[in-house]
């Protein structure tokens, strides 16, 4: 009794207890609804019916208001029950959130003048914000603020849309939501895969670039397309991809008697999963989907489901049980497997072991498997294990092994139907000893039936295409094995024996025992494969030949030669001064080789050439010409019988050796070409092109170092002293201006040899893309493509004394015996002096200094030159920040280039190249050491900008005598222009660079150009190697 009345009483004091808290909801209720002077909600008002009006909303203890507020909320305990709060054409109360508890807050329309007062607490897991206004000037929506908003959150659904918000959606994190809508705004950039386990909402932005396969799959879904597609700008998304990541697989839980659909980018829309039977519902997008409610005697075997998103459909098992193989198809190469069967399933879920090696799978349905495999051969009575295992996500592995022979067709059973359609000797096994792999021993009394042990394993067999007949059929090998006697694939084609052994045992030959004659092998010939077959049987029939069979060597006729007689036999007219090592005759042609000096039908005429040259000063007098002029045999080697012509006066010829021609020359100034004549052969003729320049003791400057305030012209060098505000080659440019000069990037590209200068926007390209060899008409006899052909080496370990990187590059030229080698030097960490010649020069820190080597190349004649192509283009990074391309308008300029200071009577030449307020100043030394002399070297202006391409370069060419070593050193200089404007807005500062081009004509057997190019900037140059390989900056 006293029992009873303490549970009666402990019954009592819980229903006071429950009737007092839902009296404490209902008080709030009421409370809040006079407080607010509200009404009760209906359904239409509760889901944000445009007819909104503000009400409050109670079912089981949830509370939700729908407010048009223009004060602040009190703080009070009944507002601490409310967990959903929508605020529409309201000003959002700076103390909402410090004293909201609830889970919920929806915002439209409403207005702040404060962006923190809306960071939610940790309590609040859905925030919604439509079309928020901003009171308060120079307030924005970014991407960063949104950030904000949710680092520090429990957010699972964030909603924020028509906000105008900017920015790139990659500075957006994804924390694990659940939901994500922020469509109908101004971000720009691309969606990564992070994002494909979230339902995105983000049409009508400015998004590019290319979309996850988890959306791609599924772009035949309308619901899709209109929350991700609409309004974008995605690069592949037309024509829509084919889907090839798609992987469903299906599991069944009994107990819970729900039905997963998991796997890799399955979608997001429930409605786009179609089948006869159940209603998947989203669980996890791309990821997991499930169907409630499913009892397992309505569940069957298999399950058809179809994507319509993708277009794709598949057949599940709903059960896990394991593969089932019915045969086997392994490729000719033996380097991939197909398995045909029943309940494989997705590529990611299975695994093939064949033996030890790995079979990767690269398809996979629920009747076929295909997977590719290395390091397999045939062997008709090799014995391998392959084991199929799925992996499952919800249950463990499941393993399918097999044992079979290494053949192209094999069929597969169980073992016990093996043994009882079959001989015994088709079952096999694998057996616990040193044996490893060994058939199995079959009862072969009575029916023939496996070991039980064996009963229901796996066993494979290959069967013969045809009836043996009178023969047995090899499951090993799928072929008939024939009686002694019998041949053929179905042992019905007698065997017919030959005469002799076909020389078999020295492996000439072989009998045919289908006609009774012998079969030679390659190179054997005779009834009994006896003789040794010459090449084209040495073109007997043609009579130019005839064949030693136990040589395989041919006796050539006296007209005839080579390993079969077919190249003709010819003398030459005359012994093309053999002793002389000047030629040898050509026996195919009846005509003299002459070696590169000499030419003529005997080898006797002399190729002269012009190496260097020491010019007289502007009032004439005694010119120093330097080459090759004949030696002492040859008749033509006297001065008598030499002219030379510079430009159009006659140069006095004094003296002739082999390799020096003194002449007198009357006065003159400028660039000369030099004509060398023999009257004894007078159509050998050498033109060296600008190969000679009057000295002039006086030297200009270019601009005249544009005035007295920048700078000062020194006479005897022809370069400008900048005084110590000025800098640049004429002095023009501010200091001040090149010290704010953004940085830039530099990468060395190991397969093109080429440098590749990033700087914001902009992507410039340096490379040496050819070598041409040209006649002394000026037509290409020969181009070499250099730019894809570049080797590498020593790229990290070469560090000069003063800490300066080397990178070294080189190639030999096909069907060429010349090497040319690339250096390329940073100077990195202070000034570096370089003496070339009778100059010595600086190049600057955070430089660039290019050097080429051209060693041995072959000539077709000695009169022609060379001519090396250096090319740069210019090209728009679309790799950039947008913001960063559209805030430099006030420094935008197209391409210009100025050759007014390119003046072979300076001591250098230089041209400018004009960009967006930048001028690259390329300046040319005018001397070459040509085989360790110093010479006069022209520059020419090969051809300038291509108005009608989209990128801008130039070409300059620099002509070099005939020289075994000719050393040049050109040097560039960036600098940014007087007009440059440092800040085109308060964030923002220019970006610039400037390609060139430079071609290098050579003449002689080897050359080295020098490019030393010069930035000045703040930053240092970041320097790295990269392969093509590899994703490297692509020129676009």
């Amino acid at each position: 009794m006293t029992k009873f009345i303490v549970i009666l009483i402990f019954w009592v004091l819980f229903f006071n207890v429950i009737k007092g808290s839902l009296a404490s909801d209902r008080e709030c209720f009421t409370i809040l609804k006079n407080q607010f002077n509200l009404s009760n909600c209906t359904i239409c008002q509760k889901e944000i019916c445009p007819d909104f009006e503000p009400c409050i909303y109670y079912q089981k203890g949830y509370l939700s208001l729908f407010l048009q507020i223009e004060r602040d909320i009190k703080t009070d305990e009944c507002f601490k029950t409310v967990q959903e709060i929508t605020m529409k054409n309201s000003n959002f109360p700076n103390n909402l959130m410090v004293s909201f508890y609830g889970t919920s807050i929806s915002l439209i329309d409403c207005t702040t003048t404060d962006l923190n007062s809306i960071i939610p607490k940790k309590n609040v897991s859905h925030l919604s914000i439509t079309n928020l206004k901003l009171q308060e000037p120079g307030l924005i929506h970014n991407t960063t603020i949104v950030n904000s908003f949710l680092k520090s959150s429990n957010i699972s659904y964030f909603s924020s849309t028509f906000n105008n918000i900017i920015g790139n959606f990659s500075e957006l994190k994804n924390f694990e939501f659940n939901r994500f809508e922020i469509n109908n705004n101004q971000i720009e950039g691309t969606i990564d895969s992070s994002w494909c386990n979230t339902l995105l909402k983000i049409n009508n932005n400015k998004l590019s670039g290319e979309l996850p396969s988890c959306f791609t799959c599924h772009l035949y879904s309308e619901t899709l397309k209109s929350m991700i597609i609409t309004g974008n700008s995605f690069s592949n998304v037309n024509p829509i991809p084919e889907c090839k990541t798609l992987i469903p697989n299906l599991y069944y839980d009994p107990k819970s008697g729900k039905l997963y659909l998991y796997g890799d980018d399955l979608g997001f829309i429930s409605k786009d999963i179609e089948n006869d039977k159940f209603i998947f519902n989203l669980e996890k997008p791309s990821k997991l989907f499930i169907a409630y409610n499913v009892s397992e005697s309505d569940l069957p075997k298999n399950l058809k489901i179809t994507f319509l998103g993708a277009k794709k459909e598949f057949t599940l098992s709903t059960t896990k049980i394991e593969p089932f193989v019915s045969s086997i198809t392994i490729s000719e190469k033996f380097d991939s497997i197909t398995f045909n069967g029943t309940n494989f399933n997705s590529p990611s879920s299975i695994s093939i072991m064949v033996n030890d090696k790995n079979c990767r799978v690269t398809f996979s349905n629920y009747y076929e498997i295909k997977c590719q495999i290395q390091g397999l051969s045939k062997n008709d009575f090799a014995i391998i294990s392959i084991t199929i295992g799925e992996d499952d996500y919800y249950k463990q592995t499941l393993n399918t092994t097999i044992f079979t022979y290494i053949n192209q067709n094999i069929k597969v059973k169980k073992c016990s139907e093996v043994c009882e359609n079959f001989d015994y000797d088709v079952c096999i096994k694998m057996k616990d000893c040193d044996q490893n792999l060994i058939s199995n021993t079959c009862d072969s009394t009575s029916d023939c039936n496996c070991n039980i042990d064996f009963q229901n394993s796996f066993c494979s067999y290959i069967p013969c295409p045809f009836d043996c007949n009178k023969g047995k059929c090899n499951y090993q090998t799928g072929l008939c094995e024939c009686p002694l006697n019998l041949q053929g694939q179905n042992c019905l084609t007698p065997q017919i024996p030959c005469n002799s052994s076909c020389n078999i045992d020295l492996n000439q030959g072989k009998c045919n025992t289908i006609n009774g004659y012998c079969e030679c092998f390659s190179n054997f010939v005779g009834t009994e494969c006896q003789f040794i077959n010459c090449a084209s049987d040495c073109s007997t029939t043609l009579g130019q030949g005839s064949c030693n069979g136990q040589t395989g060597i041919c006796n050539c006729s006296l007209n005839y030669q080579g390993s079969d007689c077919s190249l003709p036999f010819k003398d030459c007219t005359s012994d093309c001064n053999e002793q002389l090592n000047k030629g040898e005759c050509n026996n195919q042609t009846g005509i003299c080789k002459c070696i590169p000096n000499y030419q003529g039908s005997n080898c006797t005429i002399p190729s002269h050439y012009i190496t260097s040259v020491i010019p007289c000063s502007i009032d004439g007098g005694e010119v120093l010409i330097n080459g090759w002029f004949g030696d002492d045999h040859d008749e033509t080697h006297q001065s008598q019988y030499f002219k030379v012509f510079i430009g159009t006066l006659d140069c006095i010829v004094s003296s002739i050796n082999e390799t020096t021609i003194k002449c007198n020359l009357g006065a003159g100034t400028g660039t000369k070409n030099i004509k060398i004549i023999n009257s004894i052969n007078p159509t050998v003729i050498f033109n060296g092109n600008g190969l000679f320049n009057y000295e002039n003791p006086i030297k200009t400057c270019p601009n005249s170092c544009t005035s007295l305030n920048n700078g000062k012209c020194n006479s005897n060098t022809g370069e400008c002293q900048c005084n110590d505000n000025y800098r640049g080659f004429d002095c023009s440019t501010p200091i001040k201006i090149i010290e704010t000069a953004p940085s830039t990037n530099t990468t060395i590209n190991k397969d093109t040899g080429g440098i590749e200068l990033t700087n914001q926007d902009t992507i410039y390209e340096i490379s040496i893309i050819s070598l041409n060899e040209i006649s002394i008409d000026g037509l290409i006899i020969k181009s070499h493509q250099l730019k894809d052909n570049w080797s590498i080496y020593n790229i990290t370990d070469v560090t000069t004394t003063d800490s300066n990187k080397i990178f070294k590059f080189s190639q030999q030229l096909i069907n060429n015996t010349c090497k040319i080698t690339f250096t390329i030097e940073e100077i990195k960490l202070k000034d570096k002096n370089f003496t070339f010649g009778t100059t010595t020069f600086k190049v600057e820190k955070d430089s660039i200094k290019l050097s080429v080597l051209i060693q041995d190349y072959q000539y077709q004649s000695s009169l022609n030159t060379l001519q090396l192509i250096f090319y740069s283009g210019a090209n728009t990074n679309l790799n950039s920040n947008n913001n960063d391309f559209n805030s430099n308008d006030c420094n935008k300029q197209d391409t210009s280039i100025d050759i007014s200071n390119a003046n072979n009577q300076q001591i250098s030449n230089y041209i400018q190249i004009s960009k967006n307020s930048k001028t690259l100043v390329g300046r040319f030394i005018n001397q070459v050491i040509a085989d360790s002399r110093s010479t006069f070297m022209s520059s020419t202006i090969i051809n300038e900008n291509d108005k009608s391409s989209s990128s801008s370069s130039i070409k300059i060419g620099l002509n070099l005598p005939h020289c075994k070593e000719c050393l040049i050193d050109p040097d560039f200089s960036v600098l940014v222009s007087p007009d440059f404007k440092e800040s085109c807005d308060e964030s923002n500062k220019n970006k610039w660079l400037i390609p060139v081009v430079v071609v290098v004509p050579v003449v002689g057997f080897a050359a080295i150009a020098t490019l030393s190019i010069v930035l000045y900037r703040k930053n240092k140059y970041n320097i790295k190697i990269i392969s093509q390989k590899l994703k490297s900056l692509n020129r676009k």
